[in-house]
């Protein structure tokens, strides 16, 4: 059974506007006592990720919370310790924050974090947060169109798929003539080469050698011709793959010269910035680009009203990223688990927040579309969390405890069988 406080429609209205509530319709009393801690980093998913859970904390189960200006916190700790291996289970641990609702497992080390986890068991895993975080190349939909492979790593081996990719200045819908033309005055020179070739080294193609053979001529020379097509002889121009490079330690390049794709790299500044630039405004123009990107991502949403497929890479095992180390990175990007993680201390101190907190999911499409509302729909990540909380009641009702038992004054104690 579930527990909720009872206002009228037009206390939700005005507990909404005044005090900035979200579901204000089932709150309960906050209870006395030091406030739950919750990262505040930089980036847009966990933020919204923990305003969700704060509101939900708040309203509904009546825990006070405070945002922790986590970047901070995380330069001093790099500051005092010179590294930063750990750095979460670190400050959790030392009490900087008491948990984090959207954990990345690639920002451990290899060892996974054992000593936090295992030996002072102060950090305890709260199980899969829900969505993955993947990396990848993605380019506009609408160039499936033209050919209907290029979401295959292969297909950028052949010059005249991956040179689709060579311009993105111009609309999509001119490039397949644009590229007839390059291919062929392309084949003209390399025929040309070809015949002048021949000539001055075949002797069946030489009038004055004993050995002058037209139709020997012919055949020799064409056998050149398909030897300089076939084994890179083109000159058509690359394919531009857009990447973060070093700046992200990203395998772009790695991946692009082990696999043997005709494409070069354009390292970007400002990478989040820069590239969701390009993705839009090429987008919108209807112009080629190829990219690599990430997901969750707002640029996903139905909001953007963009559309992106991702090209399919070789499939990432365990042993692509020691081949890394070595520059014979040849997989696809590794998926990246989101998980939950938290502090010893908040199942002794708030178990029935724990409870919450292992329950609690958020599906891949869910944080794409809050991402979405920030992004495109010009919320703030407060707005974005509410708007998420009051669409998907039933969702994160499922997810708690039943334990409410006080409301506020002018309320009144609802249940839910």
């Amino acid at each position: 059974m579930t527990r909720w406080c009872a206002t009228s429609p037009n206390g939700v209205c005005r507990m909404l506007l005044l005090y900035g509530n979200c579901v204000s319709f089932s709150m309960v009393a906050l209870k006395d006592g030091p406030p739950i801690l919750l990262p505040l980093w930089d980036w847009g998913s966990t933020v919204l990720t923990h305003q969700v859970f704060r509101i939900i904390v708040e309203e509904r189960i009546g825990y006070r919370t405070q945002f922790i200006d986590a970047v901070a916190e995380y330069a001093k700790l790099l500051e005092e310790r010179g590294t930063d291996d750990y750095f979460e289970l670190q400050m959790m641990t030392n009490g900087t924050y008491h948990l984090d609702m959207e954990h990345w497992t690639n920002y451990l080390p290899p060892n996974d974090g054992s000593y936090y986890f295992d030996q002072l068991r102060s950090v305890v895993i709260m199980g899969p947060l829900g969505f993955i975080g993947q990396e990848g190349w993605f380019f506009p939909s609408y160039m499936l169109e033209i050919n209907e492979n290029l979401d295959q790593y292969g297909t950028y081996r052949f010059a005249e798929a991956a040179a689709l990719f060579a311009r993105n200045d111009i609309p999509y819908t001119d490039i397949r003539s644009t590229l007839a033309a390059s291919i062929a005055a392309e084949q003209k020179k390399l025929a040309d080469e070809s015949i002048n070739q021949g000539k001055s080294t075949f002797p069946e193609c030489i009038q004055t050698s004993g050995s002058y053979d037209e139709t020997l001529c012919l055949e020799k020379t064409l056998d050149l011709f398909m030897n300089l097509t076939g084994s890179g002889g083109t000159s058509l121009p690359k394919g531009v793959l857009y990447t973060p490079g070093e700046a992200w330690e990203v395998y772009d390049g790695q991946i692009v010269k082990n696999l043997n794709l005709w494409l070069e790299m354009s390292v970007v500044d400002r990478v989040e910035e820069a590239l969701v630039a390009l993705m839009t405004e090429g987008f919108n123009n209807k112009h080629a680009f190829l990219t690599y990107w990430y997901t969750p991502h707002s640029i996903f949403s139905k909001a953007s009203g963009i559309s992106l497929s991702r090209v399919s890479l070789p499939q990432y095992t365990d042993e692509c990223i020691p081949r890394a180390y070595t520059g014979e990175y040849n997989c696809d990007f590794p998926p990246t688990i989101t998980r939950k993680i938290a502090s010893r201390k908040v199942k002794e101190k708030w178990p029935k927040v724990a409870t919450f907190i292992q329950n609690f999911q958020l599906r891949q499409t869910d944080m794409i579309d809050i991402l979405g509302d920030v992004g495109y729909g010009n919320m703030t990540s407060f707005e974005a969390a509410c708007k998420w909380v009051l669409a998907k009641n039933t969702t994160w009702q499922s997810y708690l405890p039943s334990m409410i038992t006080d409301c506020p004054p002018g309320t009144t104690l609802g249940e839910d069988s």
